[in-house]
């Protein structure tokens, strides 16, 4: 019984440290090379199948409405890219990609890389809704 218990707690506690804890404000302005304030567009999503099931992919279509770092202009339109598991065997743990999807209409401040001819959103709280 004792042993039940132990594999049970070690489990349990394995599948609670598997999601990354969200970055605090000052770690995602600190790893952010771009971040801006701006209005979804437009939100294309695709499922990959990987090694372990499957993964979302999504591409928004950003229109900028203000900055808060980084050289990007109010009005330019930008892509940005972010990812979210989708399905995964029973008990797996690992990266989840972003905590919450973005979605067409959305208002919000995007904490980003810049990457060749796209951004990308920070892990796993990339976005904030912005008001």
């Amino acid at each position: 019984m004792t042993r039940r218990i132990f594999l049970l707690v070690l489990t349990l506690t394995l599948i609670a440290s598997a999601a990354l804890p969200p970055l605090s404000d000052e770690e995602r302005f600190n790893q952010s090379t771009d971040i801006v304030v701006g209005e979804v567009r437009a939100v294309k999503s695709k499922e990959e199948k990987v090694k372990q099931g499957t993964d979302w992919n999504y591409t928004a279509e950003v229109v900028v409405q203000s900055i808060v770092k980084g050289p990007i202009k109010p009005g330019d339109v930008i892509k940005v890219q972010f990812d979210k598991t989708g399905k995964r065997p029973m008990g797996w743990a690992g990266p989840q990609g972003q905590n919450e999807v973005l979605k067409e209409g959305t208002r919000a401040r995007l904490y980003m890389t810049k990457d060749i001819g796209y951004y990308r959103l920070l892990v796993p709280n990339g976005w904030t809704p912005a008001p």
